[in-house]
């Protein structure tokens, strides 16, 4: 049993199952024992769909994203929304680095946002960070002023 994956639900001031499996790990304890958590809030559909609104827009008016704010050549040609969702995940530190023992060389390798691996508590931050990268990166590439305006208020 994984306790991230119990679910309470709140009745007034108390927790109470929303499940079989969160109801079998309450029988398990004993009368008046506490069992400490981390409260985790499931992300919001809403703001998965204006993430990807924005990225699917703004990736339609831009033809690469600087990867590395240190490194202006460090370029990813942004062909669709994806391309600008990896982008943008190298560009807020969403990564896992690798350094190669011995050499200079260091990867990152981008990590999933998908929803299994981020709470809305973890969402939140990066997607602060996504908006200020496409502020910063995205935006300036677009010319047509009534687009970057439209972009200007999906990305506030």
């Amino acid at each position: 049993m994984s306790a991230s994956r119990l679910w309470f639900g709140r009745i007034g001031d108390t927790l109470v199952h929303t499940d079989e499996e969160s109801l079998r790990f309450i029988r398990r304890l004993d009368e008046g024992e506490a069992a400490p958590f981390k409260p985790l809030r499931p992300r919001s559909i809403k703001f998965h769909r204006r993430y990807w609104l924005m990225v699917s827009r703004v990736a339609d008016h831009i033809t690469g994203i600087q990867i590395d704010p240190a490194n202006p050549k460090a370029v990813m040609p942004v062909e669709c929304p994806e391309d600008l969702h990896v982008g943008l995940k190298f560009l807020t530190g969403h990564c896992k680095v690798f350094h190669v023992d011995g050499t200079d060389i260091t990867y990152r390798v981008p990590l999933p946002t998908d929803f299994s691996s981020l709470t809305a508590d973890e969402w939140a931050p990066h997607y602060e960070k996504c908006l200020q990268a496409i502020n910063a990166y995205a935006l300036p590439q677009i010319r047509d002023r009534f687009v970057l305006e439209e972009m200007q208020r999906l990305a506030s």
